[in-house]
């Protein structure tokens, strides 16, 4: 999980994609990459609810500020472990 917002600014910054695409680059289509996309990716009935709460005031800032952890709260499997 340490190239994840990474990977995501890169995406925004350097290949022109669109917050939005960078985002589904390191969720659901991640999770598709690795044929996990039926249980992670997404927040759906019936997924794992692996979920990360962020600090930040808006979806764009952690993709334009990578280099700062703005995890408040980590979920896996709907179990809060950070």
């Amino acid at each position: 999980m340490r190239f994840l917002p990474l990977a995501a600014s890169l995406g925004a910054t350097q290949l022109k994609l669109s917050v939005e695409e960078s985002l589904k680059g390191i969720t659901i289509n991640g999770a598709r990459s690795l044929r996990r996309d039926k249980t992670k990716g997404s927040i759906e009935a019936g997924k794992d609810a692996d979920l990360v709460i962020m600090d930040s005031p808006s979806v764009a800032y952690p993709i334009y500020h990578f280099a700062h952890n703005h995890c408040e709260k980590v979920f896996v499997k709907g179990k809060r472990i950070l």
